[in-house]
């Protein structure tokens, strides 16, 4: 039960059961259950970059904007680094790719440098539909008992990927 319970709360959040949903995504949305009222940045969605490249400098790191990166460079097993499309080599200890993980290893990494089994299943990984969550706010004036964050299963025995279940 406790495992149909992970699988329907982690397709909810990203459309995979949870043995394919990142531990990041999982750890953000078991933190969602303390009770405490919605938060904000302050100084909104901004200050969270700010932040975040103001981190990134303070450890030597740069910001490098409009840099499209043709190839991760791969030695024995691990990252050194990635290469631009203007030819620039940037040397580094961590590649953190934002690309699908079929253009990671079908487009920049060179697959002879993974093992066969690794890139077979980063290519294999499922595709799943598009789904979208829908964020709204309006004056909840008279709905203070309304619970208006439900999920309806079905069928407990169906795979919760499956559509309409």
């Amino acid at each position: 039960l406790a495992r149909r319970v992970m699988d329907v709360e982690c397709f909810l959040l990203s459309g995979l059961k949870a043995d394919e949903t990142i531990a990041a995504e999982m750890a953000f949305m078991y933190g969602e259950r303390e009770l405490r009222p919605v938060e904000f940045p302050v100084g909104g969605s901004e200050a969270i970059v700010a932040a975040l490249v103001d981190a990134i400098e303070a450890r030597g790191g740069k910001l490098r904007l409009r840099s499209h990166v043709e190839k991760i460079r791969i030695q024995g097993n691990e990252a050194t680094g990635v290469e631009l499309k203007s030819g620039e080599f940037i040397g580094a200890n961590v590649v953190i790719s934002n690309a699908s993980i079929w253009d990671t290893y079908g487009k920049l990494i060179d697959k002879t440098k993974t093992s066969s089994r690794e890139y077979a299943k980063a290519m294999t990984t499922p595709a799943i539909d598009s789904f979208m969550h829908l964020h709204v706010g309006f004056d909840g004036t008279g709905l203070e008992k309304f619970d208006g964050h439900h999920v309806v299963v079905h069928d407990e025995n169906v795979c919760i990927t499956k559509p309409g279940t």
